[in-house]
Order: structure tokens, then C-alpha cells, then sequence
């Protein structure tokens, strides 16, 4: 008598596989008050302070942070935007040395000045891209998609452009 009735057992699943993005969902944080939609699909959590989420499938992780900041030190001018483009580069060249930037750009976000930085780096030992979007507007909200370059087109823009696009922040108050 044979055992196993024919069938062959399965292979492990791929923890890097990456969910094609899914339908999307509006998430909220409560201690900021930002809404946003992510793909339903995709592993969601929440970060503690300054972290507001994590989204993630496979190698592909988009983040959020909220970093609270006087006015005055908020950026706006295309001068102030390009001098804090410069910074964020540095900043990042010192956190780690493989990070090469390939492009960025002053831009806004919901009629906020922001400034987009794109570049690739390594993290334990893998080739990552990355794309950080900073929005100054009451604070520096920072949002970012890091994936292998197989897995970013997709990260970057069929989850983090939709939910840059979908960003309702809480109302600034009055001046």
C-alpha cells in the first residue's frame, strides 16, 4: 500500500512576496488626526511616537511619522525648501553610507510645501530604493516607501501615491 495518496506538498510561502495591492481602506491616527487610505490587503500597524504607521507586504514597507515643530522652523520658501533638501540628504548620507540619492524635488502636498528625496541604499546586506516625501504643515510629516527594486514601482506608486493623495490632515489652527 502506498501512503500519501499522490499528492506533493506544497511549497513554503515567500515571506519577500509581495500582495498586489488591494482594495483601499481609510485608516486614522488618533493622536494626529490624519486619514489616509491604504491597500486593505497589506499588514497594518500602528508606531509609537514620533512613528504614526507601518504598512507592509513582502520586502515593500511604507511609513509614516509626525514630527511636531514651531512654525518657525518649518520651511516654505523655495530657497528655505532647497537649503532643508540639502539637510535631508546630508542626514541621511550619515545615517547610512551606502545611501546614494538619485533625485528629488521641492514640491507641495496638499497645498503644504513639501520635498520629495529618492535614493537607493543598503540595509542588512540587500539593495533597497527608497522615496521619502516630507510635508512641513503644522510639524514635518514624513512618508516613505522602501522595497527591493524589484517590488518599489509598486510600493511607490500603487500604495504611497494614492495615500499621499488620500492625506486629510486635522485642520491647522487659526494664526
Amino acid at each position: 500500500m502506498a501512503a500519501g495518496c499522490g499528492t506533493q506538498p506544497l511549497p513554503p510561502p515567500n515571506p519577500l512576496a509581495m500582495r498586489p495591492p488591494g482594495h483601499p481602506v481609510e485608516l486614522r491616527d488618533p493622536r494626529t488626526g490624519l486619514r489616509f487610505q491604504a491597500p486593505r490587503n497589506w499588514v497594518k500597524r500602528i508606531r509609537t511616537n514620533p512613528g504614526i504607521f507601518r504598512i507592509a507586504s513582502g520586502g515593500a514597507d511604507i511609513s509614516g511619522w509626525a514630527y511636531p515643530r514651531t512654525g518657525d522652523q518649518l520651511p516654505s520658501t523655495k530657497a528655505e525648501l532647497a537649503t532643508a533638501r540639502d539637510a535631508l540628504i546630508h542626514q541621511a548620507q550619515s545615517r547610512n553610507q551606502t545611501f546614494h540619492p538619485t533625485g528629488s524635488k521641492l514640491t507641495t502636498v496638499k497645498g503644504s510645501p513639501a520635498i520629495e528625496v529618492d535614493g537607493t541604499q543598503r540595509i542588512f546586506g540587500r539593495t533597497i530604493k527608497t522615496r521619502s516625501v516630507h510635508v512641513y504643515r503644522a510639524g514635518e510629516y514624513v512618508f516613505e516607501a522602501l522595497a527591493p527594486p524589484s517590488q518599489f514601482d509598486v510600493a511607490s506608486r500603487r500604495v504611497l501615491d494614492p495615500l499621499l493623495r488620500s492625506l486629510r490632515f486635522r485642520p491647522l489652527p487659526p494664526s
